[in-house]
């Protein structure tokens, strides 16, 4: 090496998670958008779910209407 070559200048953490957000930042809040979506739509076929189940325990049901529900609850999560 000579006088005049110097070692380049270290990155600093800051700038590394600047750069990190400016490559992966969008990607990254879409993903968690996405998740919050799909966690709300879980939530409520859960309550659906939790609420087809109590009919079902609070009432003798015939396999007529039990069919029905389940059509129900399928056209529901298609739809989700």
């Amino acid at each position: 090496m000579t006088a005049g070559t110097s070692k380049p200048n270290a990155t600093s953490p800051n700038e590394l998670e600047r750069l990190r957000d400016i490559l992966y930042g969008e990607q990254a809040r879409v993903t968690e958008d996405r998740l919050t979506e799909l966690e709300a739509r879980a939530a409520t076929l859960e309550k659906q779910l939790s609420s087809l189940a109590k009919k079902l325990g609070d009432e003798k049901v015939s396999r007529d209407t039990f069919g029905e529900m389940l059509i129900e609850l399928g056209q529901r999560l298609k739809a989700a």
